[in-house]
């Protein structure tokens, strides 16, 4: 395993990534076992415009926003990209919108797996993984595969 290159002490995910590694939240009043009292003590993400988002989904992923959650802090991990690319207005809902489809049902798959990925709850939306191999109308392997050299030659 190769460790992930430190944050420049300039960067603006440095305090969200001391909080999750090792649990130091520096400007924020997060503690260390996450409990909180509001949604200001919990660490949040600046949004950067990335584009117009659909109707209805104004804001990013609502953990990213600094969420207290039952008295504990939200975490932000890899769903709240996949909120995105379900309320990005140039990702799925483009598709939805104008894609050709082979199938009226992969259509609806596509707009059943929207909704799963806009939902506010994180553990309800889908991995990337899942949400991939349900476009692709495969379930997804519980991890990753290896490919030998004998699989990749078929």
């Amino acid at each position: 395993l190769v460790d992930a290159p430190a944050p420049l002490a300039t960067s603006p995910v440095r305090n969200v990534v001391d909080w999750v590694l090792r649990g130091t939240w520096k400007d924020r009043n997060a503690t260390k076992d996450r409990t909180c009292l509001a949604d200001k003590d919990c660490p949040r993400l600046r949004e950067q415009g990335r584009g117009e988002r659909v109707p209805g989904h104004k804001r990013a992923a609502r953990e990213t926003g600094g969420w207290c959650r039952n008295g504990r802090c939200a975490g932000i991990d890899a769903r709240a990209h996949v909120y995105d690319l379900a309320t990005r207005a140039w990702a799925l809902p483009l598709i939805l919108a104008e894609g050709r489809f082979s199938s009226q049902k992969a259509k609806q798959r596509l707009e059943q797996l929207i909704k799963r990925m806009r939902s506010e709850a994180p553990e309800d939306r889908p991995s990337l993984l899942e949400a991939l191999s349900t476009l692709d109308a495969e379930l997804a392997p519980a991890w990753p595969t290896v490919v030998t050299g004998d699989a990749a030659a078929v």
